[in-house]
């Protein structure tokens, strides 16, 4: 079947390293109860909006990790889409140059642009995926590298091996 790359594409203006006061913000938002997300108004100005009861308590999980953190949140950020380049401390997140997505009270990416994520799609024909799949792992793209623990390295190079006697078989 044809498959579906999806490039997110994330101004600069919305990116974040791990250890962001905006991104505790968002993080700790999940630690909130249902009814006090609900009652999050992040149109009133920023200082009725920290004088609220659920920025109160959105303050006191965020004061968890950062005892020194301000109760000066920003009401707009907690509208806000984030991509996070997280802290570099895992072997798959440092071979994948991964990031993280992190979510204000917005829950979801729509499949068209919002303002903080430009979503396309490009289609791969189902036919062309065994070459794709090929020039990747000349450059060095590959289930080895993107996952770097020992069984799917070990996986990659069994199957890699297990092709390549295939294909002498085919051609003797």
């Amino acid at each position: 079947m044809d498959g579906d790359v999806v490039v997110l594409t994330v101004h600069k203006d919305n990116i974040r390293y791990f250890d962001s006061d905006t991104v505790s913000c968002l993080a700790n938002l999940a630690r909130l109860s249902w009814h006090y997300k609900k009652d999050l108004d992040t149109g009133l100005d920023k200082a009725a909006f920290n004088d609220s009861t659920p920025v109160k308590r959105l303050l006191h999980f965020i004061r968890q990790e950062k005892n020194g953190f301000l109760p000066e949140i920003e009401p707009d950020d907690l509208d806000r889409i984030l991509l996070v380049k997280p802290k570099q401390n895992n072997r798959r997140i440092l071979a994948q140059a991964g990031a993280f997505f992190a979510f204000g009270l917005d829950d979801e990416i729509e499949n068209d642009t919002t303002d903080e994520v430009t979503v396309e799609h490009i289609r791969i024909d189902a036919d062309s995926k065994g070459p794709i799949i090929k020039e990747l792992d000349k450059l060095g793209v590959n289930e080895k590298t993107m996952f770097p623990e020992i069984e799917r390295a070990a996986r990659y190079i069994t199957g890699t091996l297990a092709s390549g006697v295939r294909h002498r078989i085919k051609n003797k």
